[in-house]
């Protein structure tokens, strides 16, 4: 993977935790349109080197940041 991917990775991941905290509400839609309402757990971070993730009070598991609703 080039590295200009993964430094948009880290920006992205810096980003999310400047204004996300864990403890954070967040809305999880599936494929099926049912939404979730839950917390994070964890400060987002680099998964694989290809997607930022973190993880959740109310489902096993991490999440793609870009999958999951603020809840302001």
């Amino acid at each position: 993977m080039a590295s200009h991917n993964l430094d948009a990775l880290q920006q992205a991941v810096d980003d999310w935790n400047k204004r996300h905290p864990p403890g954070t509400a967040v809305k999880i839609t599936n494929n099926a349109g049912i939404d979730t309402l839950t917390t994070t757990k964890s400060v987002a971070m680099i998964y694989a080197k290809s997607e930022a993730v973190v993880y959740t009070h109310c489902k096993p598991g991490f999440f793609n940041i870009n999958k999951l609703a603020v809840i302001e």
